[in-house]
């Protein structure tokens, strides 16, 4: 018998791999915290999994500042889907960023989902 697929929805990521930030002026919890995030994907996220992404994913303020980012993402196992941002602040929050050419496993949510 097949699993049921599970929809995770994570927000807020604020990654920097292209630009790094101190991300513990905001609290200790965020210390590490890419490393705790595929860790806890890795363990969690099964192969029907499908996870959405909402937005504020990304500090950086155009493609190509985002693309590191936009890669750490894509490289994680399973399906995801970008979502609309949470925030219009630039950056890659914004869909314009999320396209086949950047991350064909992370396409933008507009009623279909991809692997």
């Amino acid at each position: 018998m097949t699993a049921s697929p599970t929809i995770w929805a994570i927000a807020d990521l604020h990654l920097s791999f292209a630009r790094p930030r101190d991300q513990t002026r905001y609290g200790d919890c965020w210390r590490d915290h890419t490393i705790r995030l595929q860790e806890a994907w890795q363990t969690h996220i099964a192969p029907q999994d499908v996870v959405l992404l909402p937005g504020d994913l990304s500090w950086g303020k155009n493609p190509l500042r985002a693309q590191p980012d936009i890669d750490w993402l894509a490289a994680l196992p399973e399906a995801k889907c970008w979502c609309e941002a949470t925030t219009t602040t630039g950056g890659a929050t914004s869909l314009k960023y999320a396209t086949p050419s950047c991350a064909p496993e992370c396409m933008p949510c507009r009623g279909t989902v991809w692997r």
